[in-house]
């Protein structure tokens, strides 16, 4: 079963129920970790064929793109949105097999924590809601200049080129989650992502992201 946060209600919804939704539209997008939603929100007013889907524990976090979503279209509403409340250490088995492209946005606490060190509870998720040739986007950062304690409190990696390559990209592999690029982007770079968090750190102190640009072969 799924529980989605439709307006400030939260329904249950099983898999007969969630294929009926999907089927017309193109392709399905996945946002783990979304927040707020606004990331998704907005890429769902830019293309109506596609469905996205917002996940995060915190249905108060998603609230108020959920109520903005199940307006009228001149208020805002759209159709082609679904806010899920789940972890992302448990993916609900209604969503496996379903996304064409899946992003993971400036995770942060655990979320980030299981992605930046390769853990099986993520990476296995990934794999399983991941259609065959689905595309993963990954956007992380966190700086010992800036983050030092919770680096060190979490016992988080130096988050550097040579780690991703020489050690994360084996990880992933293990659950046919192929990194085929990475690069590291600046504080510009940042605000081209279209959430308030990004926006945020862009305009704060400088700071490398790095992009992990992944693809899915089971």
């Amino acid at each position: 079963m799924l529980r989605i946060l439709t307006g400030n209600k939260i329904k249950e919804v099983d898999s007969l129920e969630f294929e009926s939704i999907i089927k017309e539209y193109k392709a399905l997008v996945i946002d783990i970790g979304t927040g707020e939603g606004e990331f998704i929100y907005k890429k769902a007013r830019q293309d109506k064929e596609v469905m996205y889907i917002g996940i995060d524990t915190s249905a108060d976090s998603m609230l108020q793109y959920s109520v903005k979503s199940a307006k009228r279209p001149e208020k805002g509403g759209i159709k082609n949105i679904m806010f899920v409340v789940a972890n992302a250490e448990d993916l609900p088995d209604t969503l496996s097999n379903t996304a064409d492209k899946i992003f993971i946005n400036l995770p942060w606490g655990s979320l980030r924590d299981g992605i930046i060190k390769g853990e099986h509870s993520f990476l296995s998720g990934i794999e399983k809601i991941a259609k065959e040739n689905a595309t993963l986007d990954i956007y992380v950062s966190y700086c010992g200049l800036y983050e030092k304690q919770e680096i060190e409190n979490r016992q988080l990696p130096a988050l550097t080129v040579s780690y991703l390559c020489n050690n994360l990209k084996a990880r992933y592999k293990k659950y046919g989650i192929n990194i085929v690029h990475i690069s590291v982007l600046d504080n510009e770079g940042l605000k081209k992502i279209e959430t308030r968090w990004a926006k945020k750190l862009g305009y704060g102190k400088k700071r490398d992201v790095f992009y992990l640009k992944c693809k899915i072969q089971k």
